[in-house]
């Protein structure tokens, strides 16, 4: 969950996988009525601020790639009218416990098939005041 200003996209809030989600080895099925119900009660949290702005998992012992699932992934959403999200984001931790890394991709729908190489990413911590 967050916001995008122009290019830029800001993370506010991250949603884990939901009781339902099943992790397999090569595959994970994302949980669509948790992640549905937390979307929608961020959203109203946020005054309507905040809202969807792309997926995230894991590549546990893997690469920092995004895999043709990945890329077809943010195309779909991209193509999904009622996800309002032309330019959605992609982050991939990966790596093994206690190396990880993290990389966020951005689909651009300006060309057919165009993902770009790179996305800045900052991770910033802040305490609530």
């Amino acid at each position: 969950m967050g916001y995008q200003v122009g290019t830029e996209t800001v993370a506010t809030d991250v949603i884990g996988a939901g009781p339902n989600a099943k992790h397999l080895r090569t595959a994970y099925m994302p949980d669509h009525e948790h992640h549905e119900r937390e979307v929608a009660r961020l959203y109203e949290k946020s005054g309507r601020h905040t809202t969807y702005v792309g997926d995230w998992h894991t590549h546990p012992n893997g690469r920092l790639y995004l895999s043709r699932t990945d890329s077809e992934t943010l195309k779909t959403i991209s193509a999904h009218s009622p996800a309002r999200l032309r330019q959605p984001v992609m982050a991939i931790v990966s790596g093994n416990p206690g190396d990880w890394k993290m990389a966020a991709w951005q689909w651009i729908p300006r060309r057919v098939s165009t993902l770009s190489s790179a996305v800045a990413l900052e991770i910033r911590t802040f305490e609530n005041a």
